[in-house]
């Protein structure tokens, strides 16, 4: 767990460091730098470090020309990454990297474009697992990270750009799909009313979830299938108890973020329906790694809301009141999270690097 502790504090530190300095060049290369931090931890892990990868490296394995390609079964986007991965090396190290910098980017890029306090962003994306979760489900991983990039459309109602990157993400994982709805669901208010019919799509979707789950097995392939057993899953439930507090958080703390008041409603009720996956998964005890995985492209803009947060709170006593608390609870989930689930511990290297 040090390793994974170590690469937090230096990317924080980087950003944190680089936009007090002032200087623009300084800023640029201290981001820059930071990037580079997580695309090479990621890139340099060894096959052992997270549940999955050990799948992407026999992909990398497998294509050995364009016809590989051709005939794989795998969306087309995500196989000309790993393609285009195997003509810098044969080592899976270099499809591990190209997998890491198509999720990095998208979101830091994002984050220092649409947030003043962008260290708390980095922040947030290490510790509530955006970025480890591209160490597992890589696919998925990127065309969230593809979405996460279409924010900004979303909030500047720019509907045209933001249905090609829900298209672009769908070459990489085809549940990217339900993304559309990010645009439709951000409204620039947030009230009970809305609140209420969230409750009652977890109801309906709930009780017709056996045939959702044909319907998607149907659609996107068979293995989905499976991800309707009734499963006891503890990862589930931990996950969805800290989206619900932390939707708890967010909606008590609006009022402070008023000088972003309408981007921070429009990604507010972004996030509440991100609860709907989640909570549904653990109330029909699925497992954990189908429906609930879908939240990702709607809970990680929890990313962009609190730096908006802690730009509002000019006095320094109210924000030591929010930001301890904050700073506490994440740093408990990313340890909890890391250690106990997808098997990203222990961090190991790349034998092949030494």
């Amino acid at each position: 767990m040090i390793y994974y502790i170590c690469m937090l504090t230096s990317v924080v530190f980087l950003t944190m460091g680089g936009r007090h300095a002032g200087d623009v060049r300084t800023r640029r290369i201290a981001n820059f730098v930071a990037i580079g931090i997580l695309v090479a931890f990621a890139g340099i892990r060894d096959r052992t470090v997270g549940t999955d990868t050990s799948n992407y490296v026999r992909m990398f394995e497998r294509i050995v020309d364009t016809s590989s390609v051709v005939t794989s079964s795998t969306e087309p986007g995500f196989v000309l990454l790993i393609w285009l991965s195997k003509l810098f090396s044969h080592s899976y190290v270099s499809s591990l990297t190209f997998i890491a910098a198509a999720v990095v980017i998208p979101y830091s890029m994002t984050i220092v474009r649409m947030v003043k306090r962008y260290e708390a962003g980095f922040f947030i994306f290490i510790t509530q697992g955006a970025y480890t979760f591209g160490f597992n489900g890589a696919r998925q991983a990127i065309a969230a990270a593809v979405c996460f990039w279409s924010i900004r459309y979303v909030i500047d109602r720019k509907l045209f750009p933001f249905l090609i990157c829900v298209a672009t993400a769908t070459l990489f994982h085809k549940t990217a799909l339900v993304a559309v709805a990010l645009y439709f669901v951000a409204w620039r208010t947030v009230g009970l009313f809305r609140l209420a019919s969230v409750g009652v799509l977890i109801s309906g979707i709930a009780i017709y979830i056996d045939s959702l789950t044909l319907l998607a097995a149907d659609l996107l392939n068979d293995r989905y299938s499976i991800y309707g057993q009734s499963i006891d899953r503890v990862g589930g439930v931990f996950t969805t108890a800290f989206l619900c507090a932390q939707g708890a958080a967010l909606y008590a703390l609006r009022s402070y973020a008023a000088s972003h008041a309408v981007a921070y409603n429009r990604l507010l009720n972004i996030y509440i329906v991100a609860l709907v996956p989640a909570i549904v998964t653990v109330l029909a005890g699925l497992h954990p790694s189908g429906l609930m995985r879908v939240h990702w492209y709607f809970s990680t803009v929890s990313i962009l809301m609190w730096p908006m947060v802690f730009d509002s709170i000019l006095d320094r006593r109210s924000r030591s009141f929010v930001g301890i608390p904050f700073f506490l609870v994440n740093v408990a989930h990313f340890v909890l999270a890391t250690m106990a689930f997808s098997n990203l511990t222990p961090y190991r290297l790349n034998w092949e690097l030494l």
